[in-house]
């Protein structure tokens, strides 16, 4: 039976910032040779890549996305366990953003992480209750071993765990076990500020619920802020208090829980809604699909981010067709550009059916493989961009065929990076918007 997690009581407005980071950037350097060749010669992952956020005390924050798209990162990074390639970092006024590991130590108490991976994290050669508290011992809480232990088996009793566990290793414990054990650890220190990241992804479904409610209930007793990291929105519309949708190194949209799952703004943030799983039938949002792959990191696509996927790409102010044609349109450009198809390919498996292949034939054919519509609405002038660059594919010029479709095809959304008017808690980064 799957467990109700209780609803959220949001802070209250006045409430003072506790962690607070802008424009912050984690890249990470990659080898110069094959690998830096594969990716264009780019070196950098720009895992995280210019994000503003605020966390105030007793608040949980939410962040989302696809994997890949640098929540993980983020959170380590604001947590210093990644040194931060640009912006700031501050905790209850202090700049942590250039402090050595030495100089970090006195934060690290009330700066806590329950990591991904429960076994991982768990050193195997510990009990239970020296790993719960080894973290009071390096931070001189309580007056001897004896008091720490006794402290230790009373949050192992908090997370849903027996005195029983407290002399096992990690590798006697149950997925959902270890992740209390975690929880338990990282609580042992009552750190003022808890990064979560992913705590259940690595869980059974029936125990995910359990153990969220539990992290849920204990942070509320302990009055901590939590960054709660996750790729499924359906896990976090009732532990958290606001929710930031990340995509591809940067935050597009940020807003308060109930906002977000009732009148979600961002494209991205309605795609990922509409593959929620919903019980009331008339609650059930159609499935949005995403066009194309997720681009590398290592080289994202100009202004908005999201644009060469974007189901709500804004067309030319000169476009005379719909929307849903530009985008399908765009689609095409963004195939030709990727090398998709294989035109000798094409011609092969035509010349199956028939003898001689009329090299209009081929430029139709290649032409319907790229455009995911019907071509028979479309504006003249794209109808004309659609075969000419077939056309050049066809004769073996793909630089020119690439060339047509960038110079012809083009959105305001790859322009320029959309604009927040402000840096409140709630915002949306969309050409749409700003």
């Amino acid at each position: 039976m799957t467990e109700t997690i209780g609803s959220r009581t949001a802070p209250a407005d006045d409430q003072t910032s506790l962690v607070e980071v802008r424009n912050l950037k984690k890249h990470f350097q990659t080898t110069s040779g094959p690998l830096g060749r594969l990716f264009d010669g780019s070196d950098v992952v720009r895992a995280v890549d210019g994000v503003d956020l605020t966390i105030t005390e007793g608040e949980t924050v939410a962040v989302v996305g696809e994997s890949g798209c640098g929540k993980s990162t983020l959170a380590k990074t604001l947590l210093k366990l990644h040194q931060p390639t640009h912006g700031s970092i501050t905790y209850r006024g202090t700049d942590l953003t250039d402090l050595s590991h030495s100089e970090m130590r006195p934060f690290r108490r009330e700066m806590q992480i329950i990591f991904q991976d429960p076994l991982g994290s768990l050193n195997p050669s510990k009990t239970v209750g020296q790993i719960v508290a080894t973290p009071m011992d390096v931070h001189g809480i309580g007056a001897d071993s004896t008091i720490r232990q006794e402290r230790a088996k009373e949050l192992l009793k908090r997370v849903g765990l027996s005195v029983e566990h407290f002399d096992r290793t990690p590798e006697q414990l149950s997925g959902g076990q270890q992740q209390r054990v975690g929880i338990a650890r990282a609580l042992s220190v009552e750190p003022d500020f808890l990064v979560a990241d992913e705590p259940t992804s690595a869980l059974d479904v029936s125990v995910q619920a359990k153990v969220l409610k539990r992290l849920d209930t204990l942070t509320n007793e302990h009055g901590a802020a939590m960054l709660f990291i996750a790729h499924d929105l359906s896990t976090v519309r009732h532990i958290a208090d606001r929710v930031a949708v990340m995509y591809l190194g940067r935050i597009v949209e940020c807003a308060a829980v109930d906002e977000l799952f009732d009148s979600p703004q961002h494209p991205y943030t309605k795609a990922l809604l509409s593959a929620v799983p919903r019980i009331d039938p008339d609650d059930r949002a159609e499935r949005i699909r995403l066009h194309g792959q997720v681009p590398s990191p290592m080289n994202p696509p100009a202004g908005c981010r999201f644009h060469t996927r974007c189901q709500e790409l804004i067309p030319p102010t000169e476009w005379k067709g719909t929307q849903e044609q530009f985008r399908m349109v765009f689609t095409f450009q963004q195939k030709v550009l990727s090398g998709i198809i294989d035109v000798e390919a094409v011609r092969t498996e035509l010349q199956e059916d028939s003898k001689e292949v009329h090299p209009s034939a081929l430029v139709d054919t290649v032409v319907n493989r790229l455009f995911p519509g019907n071509l028979a609405d479309l504006p003249s002038d794209a109808h004309n961009t659609l075969y000419s660059a077939a056309q050049y594919l066809v004769d073996g010029d793909v630089d020119a065929a690439k060339g047509l479709v960038r110079e012809e095809i083009r959105t305001p959304c790859e322009q320029n990076v959309p604009d927040v008017e402000s840096q409140s808690s709630c915002f949306v980064r969309c050409h749409r918007y700003d």
